[in-house]
């Protein structure tokens, strides 16, 4: 009979639960609650076969492709909006476009508009705000994956020149440096 990797559940599951833990951080953009849960998820499948997989010799491998197999199935459960579903942009248009908003995030709005390409600014909103990946967004949009980390680095540069642009001059307005 062959010899176990580990002489037993607990002894596995404290050498491999942060290297587990922080694999699926990476992958879930630290979600802490949902880092967890898939973390618990993929050591109650080893918990679950530990008959079988005591004998593996990588285990730590397994665990792994275990960790992916739920990453993916949290991601189509968690059924992120499509950028070209209809009524999803429907509601952004009605959102962008509310008169309910204040003035102060319709002047920002404009002015980063001015400063980077509306292209680029999607790019950006699906980072930030809607948590897309790079290569969810550049399958959106049919540019390649540099290409689109390339384009949101630029375009936080531009918006970060921007931003300091306008501090300095309200700072000088203010009288600040005389």
């Amino acid at each position: 009979m062959r010899k176990a990797a580990y002489s037993d559940y607990n002894e596995m599951f404290q050498k491999n639960e942060k290297m587990v833990l922080e694999y699926i951080r990476r992958s879930v953009h630290h979600r802490d609650y949902d880092v967890e849960d898939l973390t618990q998820e993929v050591f109650l499948v080893a918990y679950l076969k530990w008959e079988e997989i005591k004998y593996y010799e990588n285990i730590p491998g397994f665990l792994v492709r275990v960790a992916q197999n739920k990453i993916k199935k949290w991601y189509d459960q968690k059924k992120m909006l499509l950028l070209d579903d209809e009524a999803f942009m429907d509601v952004l248009d009605q959102e962008y476009n509310s008169e309910d908003r204040p003035l102060e995030q319709i002047d920002m709005e404009v002015s980063m508009e001015s400063t980077v390409s509306s292209e680029d600014l999607q790019i950006l909103r699906c980072y930030y705000m809607y948590d897309y990946t790079a290569e969810e967004v550049a399958k959106r949009m049919e540019l390649s994956k540099s290409c689109v980390k390339m384009r949101a680095a630029r375009a936080k540069e531009k918006l970060r020149k921007s931003i300091h642009l306008a501090l300095l001059s309200v700072v000088s307005a203010a009288g600040f440096f005389h």
